[in-house]
């Protein structure tokens, strides 16, 4: 039997994310440590929109901050269980 990956144990949700959510997460999250306190979600998402060439049909953008948010509260709450 394969033992799982700590990494997995740490973070389970995050792998049954599909790669849109990732991206998006992804995307925000390392603009916002790349440049603290300097960027919104919505400036981070028009360059996601940008770079993916996405429109609001594609993606609402009330979607992708809901799945940004609900992704970082579940990282931060794994992190505390770890």
């Amino acid at each position: 039997m394969s033992k799982e990956a700590p990494i997995k144990g740490l973070i389970p949700r995050l792998y049954k994310r599909t790669a849109m959510e990732l991206g998006i997460f992804y995307w925000i999250n390392g603009q916002r440590v790349a440049f603290p306190n300097s960027i919104s979600i919505d400036l981070s998402l028009d360059g996601f929109y940008k770079f993916n060439e996405l429109t609001e049909e594609d993606l609402p953008r009330k979607t992708a901050k809901q799945i940004y948010t609900r992704m970082n509260h579940e990282l931060i709450e794994s992190l505390k269980n770890g």
